[in-house]
């Protein structure tokens, strides 16, 4: 039978009731939630928390439907050797953190579309395009008797207005058809195997916009052959990842990383390396966001001893920012603390200036400059590893008299 999207799931949002809270004689895992966790997540029935390697907070609450109770409340843990998943992109983004949740209880209409709960996705600063990466969401049972129950599930973006966001689809999700707002099974039946794209769904789709929150509502179509099977369940399996900005200077600079945000060094940035995520700040052998006209349009710098050196650098911030650049004035293939200069920036788009003094040890000839835009100083304190804001950007250029 096939599921008309322009008609279903398109009901009001699942009534809401207080947190569930965990039942007596089961169990919930949680993952560490310390700095040194190189993708911290800690997970309950309630609400689930991570901090991703950039430092972006995530904060999962979830909100029951009528009857609907969380039984289980897993961590998913990171493990940075994770293997490729054909229905993801990134290709190894089950080495992120995630939650793995059971329904139970929710009110089954046989044969029908039953609300599960709503899942609100918050972040410590707005975010670009999360990508949300869906695997084993769905539940089946039968009995001795040969009664069979399916559970195909439907993720619906809740609505809140003009600009909300929307759903894209990045890969994955056989048997599913992904549109703005919801992700449902193309068609539904009795099933005599189950796996991705038959009753559980996997898959990787793109909220677009600056997110600072989404909600989905968390859905199951239920599909019955003969009598009930057993009491209602559906696995609940999320991960979330991030548009990053990498370095691209040679490798003894050391990389630093920005997970892209509503700040940029000129108009715009393009996402670094999309189809994989890392656990440590990684550079890029070619940047072609650099905009390099805007900011060096001559590629020299006149770097005269004792002589200042004004870079005026185009940015873009919903907010005030803090900027950030080293010159490799002494030609060592390294950024050291003496060679840096920062300066603060307006919200909106402003042109702030770096200024520097050339020292007496310049090297003439070609050189590097590291840009660095961040939303908090402390993170601009060195010029390689993570920022949760902003972006870098690298120049090769040359130092002359």
């Amino acid at each position: 039978m096939v599921i008309l999207l322009s008609t279903v799931l398109v009901a009001a949002a699942p009534s809401s009731i207080a947190f569930a809270a965990a039942q007596p004689g089961k169990s919930h895992s949680a993952g560490k939630d310390s700095a040194t966790s190189p993708w911290a997540m800690v997970n309950s029935p309630e609400r689930a928390r991570a901090v991703a390697p950039s430092g972006i907070t995530m904060t999962v609450v979830k909100k029951m439907a009528s009857g609907t109770r969380i039984t289980q409340a897993e961590v998913l843990p990171a493990n940075a050797k994770a293997p490729a998943d054909e229905y993801l992109i990134p290709v190894n983004a089950k080495a992120a953190a995630g939650i793995s949740d059971l329904y139970e209880g929710f009110r089954v209409r046989p044969n029908g579309w039953s609300d599960v709960a709503s899942l609100t996705f918050s972040f410590s600063k707005p975010v670009r395009n999360p990508r949300l990466h869906v695997a084993g969401t769905g539940g089946a049972s039968a009995d001795k008797s040969g009664n069979r129950e399916d559970y195909w599930p439907g993720l619906r973006m809740a609505q809140g207005g003009a600009g909300s966001p929307t759903f894209t689809k990045v890969a994955g999700f056989p048997g599913f058809e992904v549109s703005p707002r919801v992700i449902a099974p193309a068609a539904v039946g009795p099933e005599q195997e189950t796996t991705c794209g038959v009753v559980y769904m996997c898959g990787t789709a793109q909220v677009n916009g600056m997110i600072s929150s989404f909600t989905l509502d968390l859905l199951a179509r239920n599909v019955r052959r003969g009598l009930p099977a057993g009491d209602p369940f559906v696995w609940g399996v999320f991960r979330v990842t991030f548009e990053e900005d990498a370095s691209d200077a040679p490798a003894s600079y050391g990389a630093a990383t920005h997970s892209i945000s509503a700040l940029s060094i000129g108009a715009d940035v393009t996402a670094d390396i999309p189809n994989t995520i890392s656990f440590t700040p990684r550079g890029v052998p070619a940047d072609v966001d650099d905009g390099a006209a805007d900011v060096l349009p001559e590629g020299t710098l006149r770097a005269q001893q004792g002589h200042q050196i004004r870079m005026p650098v185009p940015m873009r911030s919903a907010s005030a920012a803090v900027l950030a650049g080293w010159i490799d004035f002494n030609g060592d293939g390294a950024f050291q603390p003496s060679e840096r200069a920062s300066v603060s920036a307006p919200a909106g788009s402003s042109r702030p200036v770096l200024t520097w003094t050339t020292p007496r040890a310049v090297k003439y000839g070609t050189s590097w400059v590291r840009l660095r835009a961040a939303a908090t100083p402390e993170t601009l304190a060195t010029p390689s590893g993570w920022a949760a804001t902003g972006e870098v950007e690298d120049y090769r250029v040359t130092l002359g008299r």
